[in-house]
């Protein structure tokens, strides 16, 4: 297969990296900017919202420019990396995958569930939200965000996330 996309492979990212002990098992990054990453995998699900700018997301078989309204998530020991950011702002939403593979996780029964965070192999959930479903969805993860950082004030916490 040839390869379009030359980079350094990092090694795999590891959840304990990013998730501290507190049972919290979504952490959401605000990427302010995103700079140009090399290919690379993760054991944990990241949820990936692009707030402004624009790049390329690649993989070891395609790439696909970004723009505003783009979600898409990538999938445990998926290769991905970023390259030509240009102002690119994201929210990075990692997800054990722990918590999304629990039988007890009864939101893989939502419609769009399988699409977004079960894509065929070798490829990536993609939608693009209208501008009413940006507003609001830059809202939810602001809360997200929010709550996940400060869960040590609220009870309850653990369940929501």
């Amino acid at each position: 297969m040839n390869n379009p996309n030359k980079e350094i492979i990092l090694k795999n990212l590891k959840a304990s990296q990013f998730f501290d002990n507190s049972g919290i098992n979504i952490k959401v990054i605000k990427r302010d900017p995103e700079l140009d990453y090399p290919l690379h995998h993760h054991d944990f699900y990241e949820l990936v919202y692009i707030i402004s700018g624009k790049g390329i997301h690649f993989t070891q078989e395609e790439q696909q420019q970004l723009r505003r309204g783009d979600v898409f998530c990538i999938v445990p020991g998926f290769f991905h990396g970023y390259k030509n950011c240009d102002n690119l702002v994201i929210y990075n939403i990692l997800i054990r995958a722990a918590f999304i593979d629990s039988s007890s996780f009864d939101v893989k029964k939502m419609k769009g569930f399988k699409e977004l965070f079960l894509p065929p192999r070798n490829t990536f959930g993609r939608l693009h939200l209208s501008s009413p479903q940006r507003a609001a969805a830059e809202s939810m993860i602001e809360t997200l965000k929010s709550e996940t950082e400060n869960h040590s004030e609220t009870y309850g916490t653990e369940t929501k996330s």
